[in-house]
């Protein structure tokens, strides 16, 4: 059976339950140990509903009486379905995966602080140079308040670009004197279909030196 499994290299596997020295449930021990993504079809004349439960519970794609065999085709069309599914879904998986590294490469390489904002001004995502200003681990920034992590001065709300955000929607901009730091900040709006404020683009640059 293994041999045939790496020879044959077979699209599908119909096994009978019960056979003298072999049975579908080592059958499909080997198929998912070996060969995950070929489906196996347990093909049978016995009629135990806990027998078939039990198959599909170990990872059978299906299970066919063999005084049934008109279901045989459906069964196997809707196995290679399936397969075919579950092939799309882990290769778009994969160039989802590798998209977010990027971006992420990307996002760190910025020289400015930038980081994502919500509703109520907590960090939501930041890129490296952020968190290299804040010189705090992940897990103390994100979900945070941001105004609290960078230690904004205490003063009018108007003094805040994601305030002014808050009325105008549109690009806001502000210097601020932060501890011996001045920062240029410049928040822009994230909004929903409907044009709904729903968060912010946070970037800081530290213009002290200038």
């Amino acid at each position: 059976f293994i041999k045939q499994l790496e020879e044959f290299k077979p699209n599908i596997v119909l096994s009978d339950y019960a056979m003298p020295s072999f049975d579908g449930m080592q059958a499909l021990e080997l198929v998912k140990a070996n060969y995950p993504t070929i489906p196996l079809i347990i093909v049978t004349g016995t009629t135990n509903e806990e027998t078939a439960v039990e198959c599909i519970k170990r990872g059978a794609a299906n299970y066919v009486l063999k005084e049934q065999p008109a279901r045989l085709g459906t069964a196997v069309i809707g196995a290679l379905k399936e397969q075919q599914l579950r092939k799309e879904k882990e290769a778009l998986d994969i160039e989802l995966r590798v998209a977010v590294k990027e971006w992420q490469a990307t996002f760190d390489s910025i020289g400015d602080a930038v980081c994502l904002l919500d509703l109520e001004s907590n960090i939501t995502r930041c890129n490296q140079t952020m968190k290299d200003m804040l010189q705090k681990p992940w897990e103390e920034i994100i979900g945070h308040s941001c105004c609290k992590l960078m230690l904004c001065p205490p003063g009018p709300e108007k003094d805040c670009p994601y305030q002014k955000v808050r009325t105008s929607k549109t690009r806001e901009h502000s210097v601020l004197k932060v501890a011996d730091h001045i920062l240029d900040v410049t928040v822009d709006p994230v909004l929903d279909k409907e044009g709904n404020l729903s968060g912010a683009v946070h970037i800081v640059s530290d213009i002290t030196r200038q």
